[in-house]
């Protein structure tokens, strides 16, 4: 078949049929990245895509993979990812290609342990996804384990591999666990010559991880598939991550070719001419491009690498000091260790804290943040893009335990922790982006809502950075109680209750505590740190307040839609008119439906009265024709749990009415009749000139967002303003009037909720497909009935990720939408595979990064397609918005150093790939002290690359032409 763009456009819709908003640019660039990548691979052994982060290399993988499973149903077909996260974004990528983009993948499998994989792969017809680390020890074998060769042998259980020597390897106790597994590779691949099983494809995501040839996971990797790959597809968009040497070995390594890239060629002396001659037969790199207006912007247009604003030294006595005294002990540790330190090793560096000797509590915001469990911390170590010298990290610190020591020591006898000029400088700046900052009055100061992922080195600085933001944030909270309401909150007590409130509501039974509210679950775990959390405890006072808004008291309707009212204002009646047209049989079958146990449910009677009106009486009640009743059920009837729809028969007819039960004004209503009404309307706010399809999705949207925004101001620091207006409530002001009246106001914190309303309500689209995500059956309809989220569960305003991914979901997803968290605290274990760029356009190295490769995945977290600063850049490029990129650093110290050597490491890179952000300025470092690393010659001026010079033309030829 003959392979051109015309092909791949025909064979697959990269557009996804416009659901995700895709640009004709971007849509063309994938089909002419799998057209070319098709096209090297037919002439070649393998082909690398090294796009920049975000542009969708996963989907153009996947389209090759397409590519070969259309022109042979049989091709054996292998992908290998990192982590499991990096693994589930394949999978999720996989049902979107096959939901939207073609179909010729057939079915795709995951494995956690290559054992299972061996089992199918000889008869399968699927596509194999496994993870790297599940070469590291197929035998499963720990290092200190007692196991005989036999046993081992035993443990893997694979008959149809019967050519396993019955000779144990010889090695060392060492490296026992390297020897079985290189046997049991090297039987492996016997068995796959043996039976002919060949790979027509392997897929390699993050192909920079295989640049350790030597260790254990690429040895076995290595050796099981010597011989057996017809084709390789590499891919990463950080091809020389830790230096351009790294791209010869993967070449040289595993293709099987002998020197695709001979060592000459790199060769930094004519700015790497020879090797970049050498790539274009095999690469293609496009870099990400934003187009605003008419105007085409690459990074180094928006992006900024601020290695000031945070470059800290000593502010006071206090602070010299503390450095001081660990400076001084760190001289002697390294001249033990020869005046030799790895860059990140340091512990003062990041932090003084002593979280690790600190007992752990059990309560949800403390595990945000904890330690990862054996098995995580196993599963860390065998990644294989974690560099051999990053292992156990909190361990090998040579300053860790005179730090624990002194930081003990000091807070013992003065009663606090000693200072640490970058931890406290860090803290003050991402509290001020986060929670902002009063000036004390409720009409000015700063207001915060900004976004920042911030990347550590050691698990011990991400519980340092939570804990300290989490007693900020608080804080901020107690203020504004003060300042904006005049109450001064009792955390334990609250306030004192009023006479004519009745909180007194149980602690079960209602909504909230329903077994499957999925996204309470952690809501009740607390301890004495988290002082919203223990409010929130049952029977505790926020928690009988938060109680008031379930069916059945008194602020049942605050967050319910009146489709009543909205129904009239469709039929052009007055809505008291159509309420006192209700059938007095329908409010006796109301009651019986809404009375639960001794207490009327004015909130289910309430919906029965709307869609049996509608379903049952609409020209009686509303006025309406056929075709308008028609269109209205089709609405309603998604919107409501399911036992709703059915007539039920009262025992009597009881004509007790609420006759304003019918006319309840609700939180949505008021917010679309202020001032602020064009930012807060929830769609479909106004009246509907035609009643058509779009119109019956953006009804459907209203009720979606109204339970979702309904569900986040009950569940974050908003349920207490809620609660202050309704201590200030009297007979002539509700409590909806104080708390709109305060959320229009001046004030911070009233217009950072604004914005969260406002994002929520201007992107909530996106915020569904991408950041919450959608399996393959779930419809619109669905989501209109859902009335509890998962997303929503445990929210809190900073987040800790350490450890495996099994944890991550829920704050990645939250970290994607709207409002809470504001900071994500996290170590490297998301740096890759994420996307956590929907609304975050800052990233702070607070732990330096290894390499450059590093770097630039980190900050690809947040910039891609689709992402905060994208839409910032459409909307306006004077002044020109800006991706942050922030480095705090103590300057008067090695860690100075430590920036000047990546950075310069980042350049040489640079110099490969075409990225250009200008020369970087290499400050004097002490001679005295040496970096494992040593810091670079400079390169000589280079100018940039053009922008197509790995691109696709020259591997398309005539299809271009066409």
């Amino acid at each position: 078949m003959r392979l051109s763009t015309s092909t791949i456009a025909d064979l697959f819709r990269f557009d996804c049929d416009g659901k995700f908003g895709a640009s004709e640019s971007m849509v063309t660039m994938q089909v002419e990245g799998v057209t070319a990548l098709c096209k090297i691979l037919r002439r070649r052994k393998v082909a690398y895509l090294a796009d920049e982060v975000g542009l969708g290399k996963t989907m153009q993988a996947l389209g090759v993979v397409g590519w070969y499973r259309h022109t042979n149903p049989s091709a054996r077909i292998l992908i290998i990812t990192p982590r499991e996260n990096v693994q589930n974004g394949w999978k999720r990528e996989f049902e979107r290609f096959h939901r939207y983009v073609g179909k010729s993948i057939a079915s795709l499998r995951e494995y956690a342990r290559l054992r299972d994989c061996l089992e199918d792969v000889q008869h399968s017809n699927d596509v194999h996804l496994l993870r790297h680390p599940s070469f590291m020890r197929p035998l499963f074998i720990g290092g200190s384990e007692e196991i005989s060769w036999q046993d081992a042998i035993a443990k893997v259980d694979l008959p149809a591999i019967d050519t396993l020597v019955r000779t144990a390897p010889s090695s060392s106790d060492a490296e026992r666990s390297f020897a079985y597994n290189v046997a049991f590779a090297k039987a492996v691949n016997a068995w796959f010559v043996r039976e002919g099983i060949r790979f027509d494809l392997v897929v390699v995501d993050e192909a920079q991880c295989l640049r350790n040839a030597s260790n254990q996971t690429n040895t076995v990797l290595r050796t099981l598939l010597n011989s057996c790959v017809e084709h390789w597809l590499f891919m990463s968009a950080t091809p020389a991550h830790s230096g351009v040497e790294n791209i010869a070995t993967l070449f040289n390594t595993y293709p099987g070719r002998g020197n695709l890239i001979a060592p000459n060629l790199i060769d930094p002396a004519d700015d790497f001419k020879q090797l970049k001659s050498a790539l274009r037969q095999y690469m293609i790199r496009r870099p990400r491009t934003y187009i605003a207006g008419e105007t085409t912007l690459r990074k180094q247009d928006y992006r900024r690498d601020d290695q000031e604003s945070l470059s800290l030294t000593c502010q006071s006595a206090l602070d010299t000091l503390s450095i001081s005294l660990v400076q001084k002990h760190l001289v002697d540790v390294l001249e033990r260790q020869g005046n030799r330190f790895r860059t990140g090793y340091i512990a003062s560096f990041e932090s003084l804290d002593d979280s690790l000797r600190k007992k752990k509590a059990s309560n949800s915001a403390e595990k945000q943040a904890s330690h990862p469990t054996p098995a995580e911390e196993e599963s860390e170590r065998a990644d294989f893009y974690v560099e051999a010298n990053v292992r156990i990290l909190e361990a090998v610190a040579p300053d860790t335990g005179y730090v624990s020591a002194l930081s003990r020591d000091f807070e013992s006898r003065f009663g606090f922790s000693l200072p640490h000029p970058k931890l406290d400088e860090v803290e003050r700046a991402l509290a001020l982006l986060a929670f902002g900052e009063r000036k004390g009055d409720s009409n000015g100061g700063r207001v915060g809502g900004s976004k920042t992922l911030v990347f550590c080195r050691r698990i011990s600085s991400v519980s340092a950075l939570r804990q300290r933001l989490m007693q900020r944030y608080f804080a901020s909270i107690e203020e504004r109680c003060r300042e904006v309401w005049g109450l001064r909150l009792n955390w334990k007590a609250g306030l004192p209750t009023r006479a004519d409130r009745n909180d007194d509501v149980p602690t079960v039974g209602s909504l909230d505590d329903e077994p499957g509210n999925i996204e309470n679950d952690n809501d009740y775990e607390a301890d004495d740190t988290n002082h919203f959390r223990m409010a929130l405890r049952p029977g505790e006072w926020l928690h009988r307040f938060r109680k008031t808004f379930d069916d059945g008291y008194r602020h049942a309707l605050i967050f319910e839609q009146n489709w009543f009212v909205r129904l009239c204002e469709e039929a052009g009646v007055a809505p008291e008119a159509a309420r006192d047209r209700i059938p007095e049989p329908l409010w006796a079958e109301s009651y019986a439906y809404a009375v639960r146990g001794a207490r009327r449910q004015r909130r289910r009677q309430f919906r029965y009265l709307v869609w049996h009106c509608l379903n049952r009486h609409a020209r009686e009640v509303f006025r309406f024709d056929d075709e308008q009743a028609d269109f209205w059920r089709g609405v309603l009837q998604h919107v409501y749990p399911e036992d709703i729809y059915k007539q039920v028969q009262p025992d009597a007819l009881d004509g007790r009415e609420d006759r304003e039960l019918m006319l309840f004004e609700s939180l949505w209503a008021r917010a679309e009749s202020c001032r602020w009404a064009e930012s807060l309307a929830l769609p479909a706010w106004k009246r509907g000139a035609e009643r058509n399809n779009a119109m019956r999705e953006e009804l459907l949207w209203r009720q979606v967002l109204s339970n979702v925004l309904g569900r986040y101001l009950r569940l974050t620091d908003t349920l207490l303003d809620l609660y202050c207006a309704d201590h200030h409530a009297s007979e002539t002001t509700s409590m909806l009037d104080k708390f709109v009246g305060w959320l229009c106001s001046d004030d911070i914190d009233a217009v950072r909720l604004r914005g969260i309303w406002h994002d929520w309500v201007r992107q909530y689209t996106l915020i569904f497909s991408s950041a919450i995500g959608e399996t393959q059956d779930e419809t619109l309809e669905e989501r209109a009935r859902q009335e509890s989220f998962e997303f929503l569960g445990s929210l809190d305003p900073v987040v800790g990720i350490t450890g495996g991914s099994r944890r991550h979901k829920r704050p990645i997803q939250q970290f994607n939408t709207p409002g809470m968290p504001w900071v994500m605290v996290g170590t490297d274990a998301i740096r890759e595979g994420v996307n956590l760029h929907l609304y975050c356009d800052r990233v702070m190295h607070y732990g330096l990064a290894w390499t450059p490769g590093d770097l630039e995945q980190r900050v690809g977290r947040v910039d891609r397609y689709f992402s905060k600063i994208e839409r910032r850049l459409k909307t306006s490029i004077e002044p020109m918005p800006t991706l942050e990129m922030l480095y705090p650093h103590l300057r008067d110290t090695l860690e100075r150093r430590q920036i000047d050597v990546v950075m310069e490491k980042k350049r040489q890179s640079d110099a490969v790939t075409g990225d250009n952000f200008g020369n970087n300025n290499v400050a004097d470092g002490d001679d005295a002290i040496s970096l494992d690393v040593p810091l670079p010659a400079a390169l000589p001026p280079r100018q940039p690359l053009p922008e197509h010079y790995f691109g696709t033309a020259r591997h398309l030829g005539d299809d271009l032409k066409n």
